[in-house]
């Protein structure tokens, strides 16, 4: 039987954790909300971004073009990717070119949720410094600690960045998990997450 790691009681200890109970406070009044990832992980983001967006008042973006990805890819690098992206959807009266430097975060009503199964993806750590430093409230949910996050908090980010980990195994429960708990940031936003015989009804009516 495949071994999920006792999901219902991973779920039962983040939820609990002054972690995510950090991540809702930020994403309450965050308007725009990034979500990026790779692999699995991306399409657990992409796949949330769509839920959260049509189920919350928030609007949620995640990187869904194949053609802007392998450009700013080529162009930047991988690890500059996210990067990119972001710089490219920043407030008209702020010039994506501009040198980062801290804001407000209180004030803001932007948030990027990075999503990483070993915590140390260089494209989602080099993201997530980018948006501290340039006025976003920001976390990552990660499988494992991040040691890579942890360092660039430390030495160049002036805005810590709130990590949510998982402590998970395998990279099926990291996925699974991650999901779940997008449901419950829905649902702990005062969102309804519907269910299947409620759309059912609807459609027949």
């Amino acid at each position: 039987m495949l071994d999920l790691e006792n999901i219902q009681e991973k779920f039962n200890s983040t939820v609990a954790s002054p972690q995510w109970q950090q991540l809702l406070a930020d994403f309450a009044p965050s308007q725009t909300v990034f979500i990026i990832a790779n692999g699995g992980l991306w399409a657990i983001g992409t796949h949330a971004a769509a839920d959260v967006s049509r189920l919350t008042d928030k609007n949620v973006k995640s990187m869904d073009s194949a053609c802007l990805l392998t450009s700013l890819a080529n162009d930047y690098g991988y690890d500059q990717l996210f990067v990119k992206w972001l710089a490219m959807r920043q407030p008209e009266d702020r010039p994506a070119d501009e040198p980062a430097c801290p804001v407000d975060r209180a004030g803001n009503d932007r948030m990027l949720i990075g999503l990483s199964c070993s915590g140390n993806s260089a494209n989602i750590v080099n993201a997530l410094e980018y948006a501290s430093t340039n006025g976003f409230k920001t976390a990552l949910i990660s499988g494992q600690p991040s040691k890579r996050l942890h360092a660039v908090t430390l030495s160049e980010v002036e805005v810590p960045i709130n990590e949510v980990c998982l402590h998970t195994k395998y990279f099926h429960t990291c996925e699974v998990l991650t999901l779940m708990l997008f449901y419950e940031l829905i649902h702990s936003s005062g969102g309804h997450c519907p269910t299947i015989l409620e759309e059912v009804a609807r459609k027949e009516q």
